[in-house]
């Protein structure tokens, strides 16, 4: 095998390879000649976006959803890309969580000169039987009920990390916390006097604004408002509006309806009150994940299947959108 300039190398955290030299805000391609479309195998750099599936909320007092795991490249001094070649490479977009925890987003697979593997970790729903509260982001405590981390696994700032913020921790009051974001900490429960039993429950963190590598500033991984006990508020959705709002309690027999986070952008789910179950269709659900790639328009490539998309952007640059789980065929020279 011949020596890459921008050799690849795998890290402690065999989920995340990267370049060991560099900061990537554009592209990096090696070897090439002046013209054509057929490049690889000569490997070129992807600047990426990948988003986890969001955690769901829970109910009876529960606290909201952490965010699904954000890694990215693009507009990000402290991440190189990915170096791809040809080959096909399978990318798994991860689910939101409908009772439970999110599921991981994946790029994984070797091309010709270059093998991937990296994960955004799911986001967080708990605490409770068959879950755990930990995640890309944690999900909010339910009342009286402490905080769940975030970033765990834990990925460090070069490898496109931390993935995401801890959930709030309960104060009382009978109000559940929110579940964290990518850009913070999920909001904490707050006791109310002289109404002990209707404290406010807490906003979900707040994810990553104006996010462009789509080509549109978007919103990203925001996670859930905390539930509360009737006649509290329930917390708030993510600042960035990606996570499900909580839902204030109901009375002793009606489940209030439930706040879902926003589908390919990895939001947690909203919380609910104390007559809610704690299943699914009366817990927020969390928000399916996404992957983006942008890499030069050289680079002759095909997805599957169809419900993804490639699009022409600015900069001689194209933008491989994936919202179900496919593949990236990038064809050889």
């Amino acid at each position: 095998m011949r020596d890459l300039k921008n050799k690849l190398t795998s890290g402690k955290n065999t989920k995340n390879t990267q370049s060991r030299k560099g900061k990537s805000f554009g592209y990096q391609v090696l070897g090439f000649g002046s013209g054509g479309s057929s490049l690889a195998p000569n490997p070129f750099t992807a600047d990426y976006l990948m988003v986890a599936g969001g955690g769901a909320g829970r109910g009876g007092i529960g606290g909201g959803g952490g965010a699904g795991g954000l890694l990215y490249s693009y507009c990000n001094s402290c991440a190189a890309g990915i170096g791809l070649d040809a080959g096909l490479f399978n990318i798994t977009i991860g689910a939101g969580g409908s009772a439970g925890l999110g599921s991981d987003t994946t790029i994984i697979s070797c091309g010709a000169l270059a093998c991937i593997s990296k994960t955004a970790t799911r986001g967080g729903h708990g605490p409770g039987p068959g879950g755990t509260g930990t995640g890309g982001s944690g999900a909010g405590g339910g009342h009286g009920q402490a905080g769940n981390a975030g970033n765990t696994p834990p990925v460090s700032v070069p490898l496109g990390g931390p993935q995401g913020s801890a959930g709030g921790g309960g104060a009382g009051g009978y109000g559940a916390s929110g579940g964290g974001g990518r850009g913070g900490a999920g909001g904490t429960s707050q006791p109310s006097s002289p109404v002990p039993l209707g404290g406010p429950g807490g906003a979900g963190g707040v994810g990553l604004t104006g996010m462009s590598i789509s080509g549109s500033p978007l919103s990203y991984a925001g996670g859930g408002g905390g539930g509360a006990y009737n006649p509290g508020t329930a917390g708030a959705a993510s600042p960035c509006g990606t996570g499900g709002a909580g839902v204030p309690g109901t009375g002793p027999t009606n489940a209030g309806p439930s706040n879902n986070g926003t589908t390919n952008r990895g939001g947690g789910g909203g919380g609910n009150g104390e007559s809610a179950p704690t299943s699914a269709p009366k817990v927020g659900s969390g928000g399916s994940g996404v992957v983006i790639l942008r890499y030069p328009n050289s680079i002759c490539a095909t997805i599957a299947p169809g419900t993804n998309t490639i699009a022409c952007a600015p900069g001689s640059t194209k933008i491989a959108t994936f919202t179900v789980t496919g593949t990236l065929c990038v064809a050889g020279g």
